[in-house]
Formats: C-alpha cells, structure tokens, sequence
C-alpha cells in the first residue's frame, strides 16, 4: 500500500514539473509569439487596397493611362518617337493645309506665323492655337517625368500634356519645346478640349472616338515653330 502511495506521489510530482515547466516558458515567450502573431500578414484582416479615382489622361499618342496604386498617380505615357511628316490632323482635311490662311504675330519679341482658322473638327474644340510662343533661356532637354519625344519633319520635340476635367470635357494643354539656338528652347502652348463621347449616341459616339483617336496638329506645330524669328532689341 505505502509502495502505491510513493508511486502515485512520485507520478503527480512529475505531472506538476511539467505543468509548471510549461507555464514558465509561456511567461517568457509570449509577448514575442504574439508580437510575432500580430505582424504576420496572414492574420491581418484589414483591406489595405488603394482605390484610385477612373479618371484617364490622354497621352500625345492618342491613348490613354489611368491612375495607378499605391500613389494613384497617371501612369507614364508611352513614348512616342515617329520620323513621320504627319501631313495633318485628320484623314479628311489631309489635301487642305495648302489653302489655310495664315497671319503674321508680333509678341514677346518674337515674329512668327498662325493659321487664321482651323477646320475639320465636329467634337474636338482649339483654343486660340498656340496660346502662347515664347523663348526660354535655357538647354534643350526632354528627360524630365512626363515627357514624350516627337520628331515633326526631322526636327526633335519635347511633348508634355496636362488634363483636367470639366463640364463633361477633358482639357489637355499641350506644351511642345524644341531647340532653337545653343541656350534657348522655343516653347509653343495650346490647349484641345476633347469631349466625353460616350455622351454622344450611336454613330455620333463613334464619329467623336474616331475624331479624337485621329487628332493631331504636328504639321501645324512645325510650321509655326518654322517660321519663329526673334526681334532684335
């Protein structure tokens, strides 16, 4: 009977030591397991998506980029470098840049050409082409976040579009450079007010697609910056 006794002893001192070693170890490891617990991403349910606004920027290309995570800035457009002359701005008014009209500019300090009026649009709307033509006293280069490169009739430009929307509109200023001596850059602005097609029907939705898809005035721009001339003072 007392031999019983010693075994039943010796066997829940056991069974305490055990216990008691467990409970020891929790004590000491378990602000680092549930620190460990906490940081695993597996065991977070918070949503940390980022959701950008859809709205879209048109790029010189004719294409367009939306926002994108984790900033939700415009994603970079891509670039754009054609040897083309771009005889135009759209298939059906190809033939008639010869009879454009246009006028001479006298502003700062410069002397340069214009077209009067410009046709051929049903949906897309200029205003006042080109809003401004100035020198800038400094290098050429078009390496900054957002430029485009384009090549108008051999000569290199930098292209950088800003986009804002408007009463149903998207207004693109568009800002082409390019080289006119060693130290100054000629600088030509204007802005194109393309409208939300989609609020068009049927084959008028697809004819303004079409028409924004075919804009572009690069013939345009390389004759006026062709015929920039600086005043002397």
């Amino acid at each position: 009977m007392n031999e019983k006794k010693s075994w039943l002893i010796i066997i829940l001192v056991f069974v305490m030591l055990v216990v008691a070693t467990f409970v020891v170890i929790f004590i000491l490891f378990k602000d680092s397991w549930f620190e460990s617990q906490s940081n695993n991403p597996n065991n977070n349910n918070e949503d940390n998506t980022v959701y950008c606004t859809a709205d879209a920027k048109m790029c010189p290309d004719g294409s367009y980029v939306g926002r994108v995570a984790p900033d939700c800035e415009f994603e970079a457009c891509p670039e754009v470098i054609s040897s083309s002359t771009n005889e135009g701005f759209l298939p059906e008014v190809n033939n008639s840049f010869d009879a454009v009209i246009w006028e001479e500019v006298n502003k700062n300090n410069l002397i340069y050409q214009v077209p009067k009026e410009i046709g051929g649009f049903n949906f897309v709307k200029l205003n006042d082409f080109p809003t401004e033509v100035k020198l800038l006293d400094e290098k050429f280069s078009c390496e900054e976040e957002g430029d485009t490169k384009k090549i108008i009739n051999s000569t290199t430009y930098c292209v950088n579009v800003f986009s804002e929307g408007a009463a149903g509109s998207i207004f693109d200023t568009y800002n082409y450079t390019t080289s006119f001596s060693d130290n100054k850059v000629l600088e030509i602005v204007f802005t194109v007010i393309f409208p939300q097609c989609m609020n068009y029907d049927g084959l008028r939705a697809e004819d303004c697609i079409q028409e924004e898809k075919d804009f572009n005035i690069d013939y345009l721009i390389g004759r006026v910056a062709k015929s920039v001339n600086e005043v002397s003072n």
